[in-house]
């Protein structure tokens, strides 16, 4: 039986490197070829402003709350959240 873990993340970021780097037809490409691997997670009892801080060092807009221990994914925080929060 195999593992199962957050395996990657796919996002638009993900999407416009496929159109920087391929000529080739890739919509039929399974994505796990071009989804981003290494992923930055933070944990449910990790602040607000840890979360901030992570995606801004990072330059990254979405950051999954995860608990790797336990194998569960809880969300996935967008900085959208975040701006349409203060817009509010």
């Amino acid at each position: 039986m195999a593992k199962k873990y957050l395996k990657g993340i796919f996002t638009e970021k993900d999407l416009v490197k496929i159109f920087a780097e391929y000529d080739a037809i890739f919509a039929d490409m399974p994505i796990k070829k071009f989804m981003t691997k290494n992923i930055i997670t933070i944990t449910l009892t990790d602040s607000i402003i840890k979360a901030l801080s992570i995606m801004t060092s990072n330059s990254i807009l979405y950051l999954p709350v995860y608990n790797k221990a336990k194998n569960i994914l809880y969300g996935i925080i967008s900085y959208n959240d975040f701006a349409l929060k203060i817009m509010e």
